[in-house]
């Protein structure tokens, strides 16, 4: 598996294993994990991912993963800010889009969270409001109208969640090597 591993290639790989998570949910997660500074094994990692899927890996989804990990991984520490939310192209419609930032959230909630490594006081205040928000950002649901203005509104959010990762990994990750 070579280039970037892409949203429509996730959501093809879940579909096929009937699975019940979401692509952009399962990215969220695994960008969570690395946010928290956790520096698993791709053993421990993989079982973890099997574990939360509730299904077996065989050698075509350990590649998938391993290669979105490896480039979530890359993109976070990127001096030129190429991380990239796994999100639905702009040619999806608005609803799935917004679902799909929603959906990042939780997960990466859910892994940040299920490392253990961090406690409430030990943020600092700016990551604390991070997790706020993308508590608020992950608890969306209804439709949303396709229209310039909330086109404009989910661009604004998704570019908020992308550097609110890169706000958390900067300041836990590196608090977990140091």
């Amino acid at each position: 598996m070579s280039g970037e591993v892409s949203y429509a290639q996730v959501k093809e790989w879940i579909g096929e294993q009937a699975l019940a998570q979401h692509p952009s949910e399962l990215h969220g997660l695994i960008t969570g994990w690395i946010c928290a500074g956790t520096k698993w094994n791709a053993e421990d990692r993989l079982a973890t991912l099997s574990d939360w899927l509730s299904a077996e890996l065989d050698n075509g989804a350990v590649r998938l993963l391993e290669v979105l990990y490896e480039e979530t991984a890359a993109g976070l520490v990127d001096e030129e800010f190429a991380f990239r939310l796994l999100l639905p192209g702009d040619d999806a419609p608005l609803n799935d889009r917004t679902l799909a930032v929603s959906q990042w959230c939780s997960g990466f909630l859910a892994g940040f969270g299920m490392t253990g490594r961090y406690q409430d006081g030990e943020l600092s205040k700016d990551v604390s409001e991070v997790f706020t928000d993308l508590d608020r950002i992950s608890s969306f649901s209804g439709e949303v109208p396709e229209d310039d203005e909330n086109e404009a509104d989910l661009v604004e959010i998704g570019e908020y969640v992308r550097m609110s990762a890169l706000l958390v990994f900067t300041e836990c990750a590196h608090k977990a090597v140091h």
